[in-house]
């Protein structure tokens, strides 16, 4: 018994449908499993009470930069 195989339009359309789909459960795993590994895995009543009571202070400014010491050059004429 021989069984000719031959590519249709209807199994060529069945074929990019399954490859469609393959990619897009990919796509959507690869990002459920970003958010798994972005989230910590402590319960939040545990991360409530790691956190200080009192928020950070904000860091102090830069200082400023000091002055050139060299003036710049006037223009030649």
């Amino acid at each position: 018994m021989t069984y000719n195989f031959t590519l249709t339009p209807r199994l060529m359309f069945v074929a990019a449908a399954s490859l469609v789909a393959l990619l897009l459960l990919l796509f959507f795993t690869g990002i459920e499993i970003g958010r798994q590994l972005a989230t910590p895995d402590a319960a939040p009543g545990l991360i409530a009470t790691a956190l200080p009571a009192s928020p950070p202070s904000l860091p102090s400014p830069p200082p400023a930069l000091p002055a050139d010491p060299v003036p710049a050059a006037a223009p030649a004429h």
